[in-house]
């Protein structure tokens, strides 16, 4: 687990509700918000 030291970090914003962002710091972490954020938006599909 890679953890940015002030120098990586995304903001997250949710395309559903762009009203709450999140700032995420650990890599890893942010892979997974946006494969989270990305089944939200898209859906469970067979591919």
């Amino acid at each position: 687990m890679k953890t940015a030291q002030d120098k990586e970090y995304a903001t997250i914003r949710s395309g559903v509700s762009s009203t709450t962002d999140k700032r995420i710091d650990d890599l890893s972490k942010i892979a997974d918000e946006v494969t989270r954020l990305t089944s939200e938006i898209a859906g469970e599909g067979a591919n």
